[in-house]
């Protein structure tokens, strides 16, 4: 993918991938400190070490989820591999409302047809015909990419 055609972009800083992944991390430790106290009964520490290894397992998941980037070209909506996530003639609605179901400092994206089930913690999901853009980056970025990408559908017909 060309620079050039590239509309908008939505990408994790630094500052906030860290803080998001530390905070991940940091429960993970918490929990795994939990769990390895002698006086909780074994019920317990089986939770809490489930806890720690899914709070771990969930901050390696973000750290290189939140590596990538979205972008908004022409044709549609990308991530840092170049693959589609929603061709725009595929995309029926954009909705960045508060009392949307969409990410923190997101936006969501409804389409006309199903795709497969992605997620990547802290950028995107991808769920039925509804894609959810938004959690980590910020959200300066997510509002410009949703006004963006409003701006290039079709006008429906009332």
């Amino acid at each position: 993918m060309d620079e050039r055609d590239i509309i908008a972009e939505v990408s994790a800083g630094p500052l906030r991938r860290g803080v998001a992944v530390g905070a991940l991390i940091g429960l993970g430790v918490v929990f795994g400190k939990i769990a390895l106290d002698p006086t909780l009964s074994g019920l317990w520490q089986g939770l809490s070490a489930l806890g720690a290894g899914g709070a771990l397992l969930l901050g390696g998941l973000s750290w290189k989820a939140t590596a990538g980037r979205i972008w908004l070209t022409e044709e549609g909506l990308f991530d840092h591999t170049g693959a589609a996530l929603a061709r725009i003639e595929d995309i029926e609605a954009v909705d960045g409302g508060a009392f949307s179901l969409k990410p923190s400092n997101g936006f969501a994206v409804t389409l006309k047809t199903t795709g497969p089930r992605y997620w990547a913690p802290g950028m995107y999901w991808r769920w039925g015909k509804r894609i959810g853009i938004g959690g980590v980056p910020s959200g300066r970025a997510a509002r410009f990419m949703a006004e963006q990408l409003s701006q290039r559908l079709p006008k429906r017909s009332r």
